[in-house]
Formats: structure tokens, C-alpha cells, sequence
């Protein structure tokens, strides 16, 4: 089952800047050691961050993510990289740098990519590692987006259980996304993904209060699980509500929780349905979000 929804644009972005300094004597601390805010007379709190200040040490190597190249030497604003080390898309230069470094974002560009620190790369007090932003190159913010942008939409929808199919546009993803946005004029706005059931947080201390419920709540007596192509698969039954054939099930994504990560409702492919327990059969293994 695809998931189908109107106009998505994916969209999470957080603007880089700021510099810790150095632990260790008088106005040392990193910055979320520090307050940002003022105590007002009526015993509320003021926004009140401290001014942005550029900063660089010895070594500084500059991302276009728009324009960059990884072939380039990444060390002047006329040849700057396209990734940043510590993404896994980085290649040729960029991907082999090392050390105490100041990497310089270019302002006005989204980022997309995920940064993960290696244990082998660290800074020091005297030279930390900064991500930051020079404001005399580009303008605007830059931004780091953990999202993908969506392309390749179709119109109508073509499945029997879809009203109005002509008024639907479409998307096939190779992951299951956990939020969607739509992004116009500058303007992004959350879109509900097509879901069944299709509910609403009417309890933000909860807000999984509209969902079904298995009717197996002692998971840790294993008394439902299922051997499907040689691995074993949890058996979600709900005699309530999964009342449909198997036909309608079929690569739908179920996301449940499960008793390991209470809390934790990760996107899993629905593999096989029971049509006499009205279960469907799922393992834990979640699927790759961006």
C-alpha cells in the first residue's frame, strides 16, 4: 500500500551558528551552559540569546552544498566543498579531512545530509571543531535539513479505495517519512499522511490516543508470533478493526509499538496477514527514514 497524500515537500530545517568556548576559566562554558534569557519583574522569562559572532580557527574549510565540489581543497570561498567529512555522501577531499576545524556553511543554502562525528575526529580546547556561518558570504540563513525534498509527483491516483482519485497526486518513496511538509512561497505547512485510522491529537499529553490497540497486551509471553519465509514476526491481532481481506493489507506500513521501545513507534512493512486471527505478521526491524 502506498501512502498517498496531496502536495508534500519534506521539511526540517535548524539554523547552524554559535561558538563554545573553551572549558576552563573566567566566561568559559559551551553556550547551552550559559543563560538565554532574562528574568522580567512579573517573574516571567525574555528571549534574550547572545549576538551572533563569527569565529574561526587556525584551519577553516568552507560547504556550498548547492555549488561545492568534494574534488575541491575546500580551504577558500571560490573552491568550497560540497560535503561536510563527517556526512556519509562525502567523497574525494572532503571525505578524507581530519582534525580541529572550522567548517564555514555558506549563508542562503539548505544543507540536506546527515553529519555523524567520528570518535576519530575531535577538537581541542584551544582549537575546537565549529559548524558556522560567515555573514559576508551569502546572505540569509544557512541551514542544516535533515529531509529530502519530494520529486516525481503523478496525478491520479490509480486504487480502487481512493475517492476521487483525479484530485490525488502521488509519490512513490523508498522510505517511510515520519513527517511531511509542504513548502510554499517560503511558507511550510504539516501535512497529515494518508493513514488508517485517520485521527487527530485530541490529547497532547498522549497524543497516540486515537490509535487501535492489539488485543495481546503480554507480548513477553510470545504467545503470537509467526515464521514467515524462515523468520520469526510478531502477529498483531485485532479482531475490531483489521476486518478486510488480505488484499488490502498488502505493503501497507504498520507503526506500533512494541514492548522493547514502549514509546517508540517505528514504520514496519506489513509481510503476511492472517485472515482467520485477523492479524497481520511484522518484524521489528523498522524502515529507513531520511
Amino acid at each position: 500500500m502506498r501512502i498517498w497524500q496531496s502536495v508534500v515537500l519534506s521539511f526540517l530545517a535548524a539554523a547552524i551558528g554559535g561558538v563554545p568556548s573553551a572549558p576552563g576559566g573566567e566566561g568559559s562554558g559551551f553556550s547551552w551552559q550559559k543563560p538565554h534569557a532574562k528574568v522580567l519583574p512579573t517573574g516571567g522569562l525574555e528571549w534574550a540569546p547572545e549576538p551572533f559572532t563569527f569565529a574561526a580557527g587556525k584551519t577553516v574549510r568552507y560547504i556550498d552544498f548547492a555549488a561545492g565540489s568534494d574534488a575541491n581543497d575546500g580551504a577558500s570561498k571560490e573552491k568550497p566543498w560540497k560535503h561536510h567529512p563527517w556526512d556519509p555522501a562525502a567523497s574525494d577531499k572532503a571525505k578524507t579531512h581530519r582534525g580541529p576545524t572550522s567548517y564555514v556553511f555558506k549563508r542562503g543554502v539548505v544543507y540536506r545530509g546527515q553529519l555523524a562525528a567520528p570518535a576519530n575526529d575531535q577538537g581541542t580546547p584551544e582549537e575546537p571543531m565549529r559548524l558556522t556561518s560567515d555573514p559576508s558570504w551569502g546572505s540569509g540563513e544557512a541551514v542544516l535539513c535533515g529531509s529530502d525534498p519530494v520529486t516525481g509527483w503523478k496525478r491520479a491516483a490509480k486504487h480502487k479505495d481512493i475517492p476521487d482519485a483525479e484530485k490525488v497526486w502521488y509519490a512513490d518513496l523508498g522510505y517511510a517519512p515520519r513527517c511531511v511538509w509542504m513548502l510554499v512561497g517560503g511558507k511550510a505547512t504539516r501535512l497529515k499522511l494518508a493513514r488508517t485510522p485517520n485521527w487527530t491529537v485530541s490529547d497532547p499529553d498522549d497524543v497516540k490516543s486515537e490509535w487501535w490497540t492489539w488485543e495481546q497486551p503480554r507480548w513477553w509471553e510470545h504467545k503470537n508470533k509467526a515464521t514467515i519465509n524462515g523468520k520469526k514476526m510478531h502477529l498483531g491481532i485485532d479482531a475490531k478493526h483489521l476486518t478486510k481481506g488480505a488484499a488490502y493489507f498488502r505493503d501497507a506500513i504498520v507503526r506500533t509499538e512494541w514492548g522493547i521501545v514502549m514509546g517508540t513507534p517505528f514504520p514496519a512493512k506489513v509481510e503476511a496477514v492472517d485472515e482467520a486471527k485477523k492479524a497481520l505478521a511484522f518484524r521489528r526491524e523498522r524502515i529507513s527514514n531520511p
